[in-house]
């Protein structure tokens, strides 16, 4: 029983491990587009001394 048990754990582990992975990725992957529209609007409002 022990022995199962400590394979599940092994499987959880491994599955949070990715789960992780794939978080991480997807968080930067939609960090992108934010960072570029930030980056343009400053731009753009520099540009027109809104500031």
């Amino acid at each position: 029983m022990d022995q199962v048990f400590e394979k599940l754990n092994a499987e959880i582990k491994r599955t949070n491990q990715k789960l992780t992975m794939r978080t991480v990725a997807t968080n930067l992957y939609a960090s992108v587009p934010t960072g570029i529209v930030v980056v343009a609007l400053m731009w753009l409002l520099n540009t027109f001394n809104v500031w």
